[in-house]
């Protein structure tokens, strides 16, 4: 009776064991479900590619308007660097022309300036172009012109 009671115990044991094996297929097969869909969303939004080059040369333009016009005056351009200006920018991917009262100071690849200048070609990889236009006060207090080319390739990703 002893061996039989055993036998029962023994029984009900592997009958729970079966069932808790068949609940962890469920749960591990949950897991895997979970983590694909994680890893899909996951490629899904770093496989895209972001032009972000417009609001970067919207950026760099304003910080060199805000540099070269201190208290409402038009500094020198022609000594101008970057490095005055608090950018750090990789001139390789980027290049920035300013033209003020006949002077003219520019910086880095000379080339996007063609590129920006091309109409109704595509391109692939264009830069982002932005030309402003700023009318302020130069150290005789009167009126001039500053023309800013800004243009970068790096902002697509």
């Amino acid at each position: 009776m002893l061996q039989e009671n055993r036998f029962i115990q023994d029984k009900r044991a592997m009958d729970l064991l079966g069932g808790e094996i068949i609940l962890w297929f469920f749960r591990f097969f949950l897991l895997i479900v979970i983590i694909a869909g994680i890893a899909l969303i996951a490629y899904a939004f770093y496989s895209k590619n972001v032009d972000t080059g417009e609001i970067e040369t919207s950026i760099i333009s304003g910080k060199i308007a805000n540099c070269i016009v201190k208290d409402s005056i038009l500094q020198d351009i022609s000594s101008l660097s970057l490095e005055n200006c608090g950018l750090n920018i990789n001139l390789e991917e980027s290049y920035i022309n300013i033209t003020s009262q006949g002077k003219s100071n520019s910086v880095g690849n000379s080339n996007f300036e063609v590129l920006c200048n091309l109409k109704g070609i595509r391109m692939q990889y264009k830069p982002a172009c932005l030309r402003q236009r700023y009318y302020v006060l130069n150290q005789a207090n009167e009126g001039a012109y500053v023309d800013l080319l800004v243009a970068t390739i790096k902002g697509i990703r």
